[in-house]
C-alpha cells in the first residue's frame, strides 16, 4: 500500500543527536538531506505527527505533500477557481452556441407564419442552441416538403447569435392557378374562433358554426357577385370541436416519497444510447435531466437524483377525479400541435368500480379544422363564352 509521504524540515544545531531521537521513535527516514541550521527529511505522514508531538521543543515544518496527496492538496487549495475556470467554460460554450432570435424574412404573413410555426416545431427558436449544419440542411428540406406549393427557396443563416431565415415564395403560372383552384372548407364540425386568411376571399366570420365540408376561404374571386377569376384558396382556419374522452383510473397507486437526499450525476446521449458518468448509490431514486450541451453529436445533461421510498397509497374521490382529468387533458394533447389547445373540460359520467374510476370526460378543444378542397373551374373567358352559347 502506498503510504502518504512528506517533506519536513527540522530546525537544529546537532544532526546527530536529533537524527537518534528520530531512530529512538522507530522512525523510517527515506531520504534526509543537511542544511547549515536544519535537516530535510521524507517520512510518512503519522511519522511526521509522531515527531511533531514527541520532539515538540524543535521547530518543525511540513514543507510539502507527496504523491497524490501533493494533487489534492493543490486541488483542495485551487478548487473555487477550478470550478470557476470549468464553469467560464460551459457558460462560453452555451452562450456560443445559444440562439436569441430567429427573423423571418418576407412580406406575405401568412408565409412568415407557416415558416415561423414549422421552424419551432423543429427545434429553431429563441433561447436554443444552434443546430448543426446537417440538422439545418434536413430541416431545409422538411419544410420545403411539407409547402411545396408555397415555397421555392429557403436559407437559414446563422448571423451571430440570431437565425436569418429567407424564403422566396413559390409563384404558380396563371394557367396552373386555374386549373388548380381550390377551396378552404371545414374538415369537421366546429365554431370559428380563429381565421389567417392567405389567398382567397374568407366567408365565414369567428364564432359561426361551420359543418364539415362548409366551404370557409373561396377560391372563386367576385365582382358584383360575377365569378371573375379562380385561385387555390389558401389560409389556416382554427375552430372550437368537442370529444367524449373515457378514462380508467384505478384507485390504489405507489407513491414516491423523497427523502430529501440528492444526488448530482452526469450522463451523456449518443445515437439513441444513453449512460451516466458516476456510478448512483442510492437505492431508489427518481432524476431530474438538465441539458448542459451538444458535441460532436453527443448530449450532455447534469442529472439531480432525488432519493425516494415507495409507497402505497389510495386516492380520495376528489383526488381520482382531479387525476382523470388530468389523464383525460394528455390524450387530448398527444393528438394536438403546438398552435391548438384545450378550452374547456367536463365530467359526463363518473362511476366506481372493483377500486377503479371510470370517468366520461366531455372535453372543447380549439384546433385546426381547415383543408384544401380542388373544383373544375373554367377561365372568364370561356364561362362567357359557354354562358352566350
Amino acid at each position: 500500500m502506498n503510504k502518504h509521504k512528506v517533506i519536513i524540515k527540522i530546525i537544529t544545531n546537532n544532526f546527530n543527536k536529533l537524527i537518534n531521537k528520530i531512530n529512538d521513535l522507530d522512525i523510517i527516514i527515506y531520504s534526509i538531506s543537511y542544511l547549515n541550521d536544519s535537516i530535510i527529511i521524507k517520512v510518512n505522514y503519522d511519522d511526521y505527527v509522531k515527531i511533531k508531538k514527541r520532539l515538540f521543543y524543535y521547530d518543525i515544518y511540513l514543507l510539502s505533500d507527496l504523491g497524490i496527496y501533493k494533487i489534492k492538496n493543490k486541488i483542495r487549495k485551487y478548487y473555487i477557481l477550478l470550478i470557476s475556470l470549468v464553469i467560464g467554460l460551459i457558460l462560453f460554450f452555451f452562450l456560443n452556441n445559444i440562439i436569441i432570435k430567429v427573423n423571418v424574412i418576407h412580406s406575405n404573413s401568412y408565409i412568415r407564419y407557416i415558416v415561423s410555426k414549422t421552424l419551432e416545431e423543429e427545434g429553431i427558436a429563441k433561447f436554443r442552441l444552434k443546430k448543426s449544419y446537417d440538422e439545418i440542411a434536413k430541416i431545409k428540406e422538411r419544410i420545403l416538403n411539407k409547402y411545396p406549393e408555397d415555397l421555392e427557396w429557403i436559407e437559414i443563416e446563422v448571423v451571430g447569435m440570431t437565425y436569418q431565415v429567407k424564403i422566396e415564395q413559390r409563384v404558380l403560372t396563371k394557367e396552373k392557378q386555374v386549373d388548380k383552384a381550390c377551396h378552404v372548407v371545414a374538415s369537421k364540425n366546429a365554431v370559428i374562433t380563429r381565421i389567417i386568411p392567405e389567398k382567397g376571399e374568407s366567408i365565414v366570420n369567428v364564432n359561426k358554426f361551420v359543418k364539415k365540408d362548409d366551404i370557409l376561404i373561396t377560391g372563386e374571386i367576385k365582382y358584383n357577385e360575377e365569378v371573375k377569376s379562380n385561385v387555390c384558396a389558401k389560409g389556416l382556419v382554427y375552430g372550437e370541436v368537442w370529444y367524449t374522452v373515457k378514462v380508467t383510473l384505478p384507485l390504489e397507486y405507489e407513491s414516491n416519497n423523497y427523502t430529501g437526499k440528492k444526488r448530482f450525476n452526469l450522463s451523456y446521449e449518443y445515437k439513441k444510447s444513453s449512460k451516466t458518468i458516476f456510478k448512483n448509490r442510492l437505492k431508489n431514486y427518481v432524476t431530474k435531466k438538465k441539458k448542459l450541451f451538444s458535441l460532436f453529436g453527443a448530449t450532455i445533461y447534469l442529472n439531480t437524483d432525488y432519493e425516494v421510498v415507495k409507497e402505497n397509497k389510495k386516492y380520495s374521490q376528489k383526488e381520482a377525479l382531479n387525476k382523470g382529468l388530468e389523464l383525460a387533458k394528455e390524450k387530448i394533447l398527444l393528438e394536438l400541435n403546438e398552435n391548438e389547445r384545450i378550452l374547456s373540460q367536463k365530467v359526463l359520467k363518473k362511476s366506481i368500480n372493483d377500486s377503479k374510476m371510470e370517468l366520461e370526460v366531455f372535453t372543447s378543444v380549439e384546433e385546426l379544422i381547415s383543408k384544401s378542397v380542388y373544383y373544375d373551374a373554367l377561365p372568364p373567358e370561356n364561362k362567357e363564352s359557354n354562358d352566350e352559347s
